[in-house]
This record gives C-alpha cells, structure tokens and sequence, in this order.
C-alpha cells in the first residue's frame, strides 16, 4: 500500500494542470502565412529544419501549428538528392516540384478529420496548372534558418489523368529551428 501511495504521489506532483504534452523545448520557430485559393486567410504557426541521411539525403522545412491546440496545417518545403549534400546557404531557391529539386506540399486538417486532410501538391500534373516557386534563405545558422516562401500547390483526384480538384497559393516568412525543438516529453 505505500509504494502504491508514494507513485500515486510522484505522479500527481509530475504532472501540470494544462493536460497538453508540452514541447521539449520551448523555442519552436515561428511562420506567418497568407493563403488564397480553396483557403483563404492568414496563418501563423512553429517552423522547423532538418537534414536526414536515410537511403537518400533530405533537406526539409516542417510548417506546423497544433502546439497550443488543434492541429489544423502542417506544410513542407523538401530537398531530396541520392548523394549527401550541404544544407543549403543563403539565396533564392526554385520550388518546381522536380525530382532533386525543392518540392511543396501542404496538407489542410481544418475540417478536424486527419483521414480528410486535403492534400496539395507541387509534384505532379504541370501541364495543368502551373504550380511551385521559389524559396528564400536569408541567414542561416546551426541553430536557426530565417526567410520566405512563395508557391503554388495544387489537388487532383488521379495523378494520371491529373483531374484538377483545386488549388492554394502559399506566401509568408518563417524562422526556422532544428527538428529536434519539437520532440515532446
């Protein structure tokens, strides 16, 4: 009965009374962005970088809010190349959605239901709407890359027949810091 008192006690005292998971690490970056097309409006959330090295090499922005609620977008900006490369420097990147090249995507769970997330893409079906742009650097550290971004991202039903479903234009600004920032507990 007392070892049941004393975990009892240690996992009251343990935890906090906003019955979230709280961040690691209380600095996650930040993002405002202005969205027009099937969305319109301004957003704001955390903004994260990583390199992976996983049978390919992966540069990739993570854009995200839910920290302090519900999730409601998460969107990417990747580099994926087969050799290992440098994290990239300051400067103007092309977003085109090709093989190697930066690629967008962003995944709208406004509607509340992950299984209905509507999903946009950079990567396929050009000939039907002109989608990408570009991505700014303008410092870079270990610890934080600031800049901006300006794409087009695009739905269909069918990568084959490319069936467009609809369409968002992406701009804002962001700091950037490591992935890491945002591993909970």
């Amino acid at each position: 009965a007392g070892f049941i008192m004393i975990f009892s006690f240690l996992l009251i005292s343990c935890s906090d009374s906003t019955n979230g998971i709280e961040p690691r690490n209380t600095d996650l970056g930040e993002v405002e962005f202005s969205l027009s097309g099937d969305i319109d409006g301004q957003r704001s959330g955390s903004a994260f970088f990583s390199m992976e090295d996983q049978g390919g090499h992966t540069f990739q922005l993570t854009f995200m809010d839910g920290f302090e609620g519900r999730q409601t977008f998460a969107f990417y900006i990747t580099r994926y190349r087969l050799n290992a490369f440098e994290m990239p420097g300051t400067g103007t990147y092309e977003i085109d959605g090709n093989l190697f090249n930066f690629s967008a995507d962003y995944d709208d769970y406004s509607t509340g239901d992950w299984t209905d997330a509507g999903t946009y893409t950079d990567a396929y079906c050009d000939d039907v709407l002109d989608q990408g742009g570009t991505l700014t650097i303008n410092s870079r550290t270990e610890q934080q890359i600031t800049g901006s971004f300006s794409f087009t991202v695009a739905s269909f039903d069918d990568f084959e027949t490319c069936n467009l479903l609809g369409y968002l234009q992406v701009q804002g600004e962001f700091r950037a810091v490591p992935f890491e920032n945002s591993l909970l507990f």
